[in-house]
């Protein structure tokens, strides 16, 4: 065993600047309190900034912006390239969702969802590989997708006013698994880890869902119940970590089992 392995080092992410988008939300929030408190540098991109402004450490660097806006996208980025700050990860979190019914769903519903989902994941990834790799290490490019990419939502289990997940969700989130399949090829090339996790059902703190749409939900999981945010953390320090260093091109399902049967 080489002299230098400890746990503690294979599991080390204080070395990483990580772009996190969708930093103002419910995970993005998670996410970015549990990589300051292990060290990392975070860039936190949202078009709101209210919940995030609460943290104030010089580790934490915060942009206003819209991550479908080609200029405001590309001037963070020229703002990165001047101050000389090569990026070492990106974590693709931002998404949207509409639950209307199918037969109502607007031109606008369906563009929002592939800009945000698809086109602008898509976007990030191409800026970041653009900038210099200094580290010995891969860089990492986590996306956060969904069960939804790989499972179909079931309708029994939602009344009449519940948030229903839709199609295009599901369609974009599809999308980024392949994706996360396609950029993992360059691995050799680039110097890059990419993969994904697909949270099942997430407990909404600020919005919670019906009771019934949890009951229900809950006796469709092996574990009989949602999901917490701080579950999702775990999987992400493994994949910013070296201890992932052949992980490579895969979606993680964190979904308590629901997707078993």
């Amino acid at each position: 065993m080489n002299k230098n392995y400890t746990l503690k080092n294979l599991f080390d992410i204080s070395y990483h600047k990580v772009l996190l988008t969708g930093a103002n939300g419910q995970l993005g929030m998670e996410i970015c309190e549990a990589l300051l408190d292990l060290g990392a540098e975070v860039y936190a991109i949202d078009k709101t900034l209210s919940n995030i402004e609460k943290i104030e450490t010089r580790k934490l660097k915060k942009f206003k912006l819209d991550i479908t806006n080609k200029g405001e996208l590309e001037g963070l980025f020229t703002f990165l390239k001047k101050k000389n700050i090569n990026l070492t990860a990106l974590i693709n979190n931002a998404a949207v969702s509409f639950f209307s019914p199918f037969k109502k769903r607007t031109d606008y519903e369906l563009d929002n969802t592939y800009n945000v989902n698809i086109k602008a994941p898509i976007k990030l990834i191409q800026n970041f590989l653009k900038l210099k790799n200094q580290l010995k290490e891969h860089r990492k490019i986590i996306n956060i997708a969904s069960i939804y990419g790989n499972v179909s939502p079931n309708f029994s289990i939602y009344e009449k006013n519940d948030r229903r997940n839709s199609e295009i969700y599901g369609a974009s989130k599809a999308a980024l698994i392949q994706l996360t399949k396609y950029f993992s090829t360059m691995s050799k090339k680039e110097k890059i880890l990419v993969n994904a996790i697909a949270p099942g059902g997430i407990f909404n703190i600020k919005s919670p869902q019906s009771k019934s749409f949890i009951k229900k939900y809950s006796s469709l999981c092996p574990l009989k119940r949602l999901a917490n945010t701080r579950e999702m953390i775990g999987i992400i320090i493994y994949l910013l970590s070296e201890s992932s260093s052949y992980t490579n091109g895969q979606t993680i399902m964190i979904d308590g089992g629901y997707s078993s049967w």
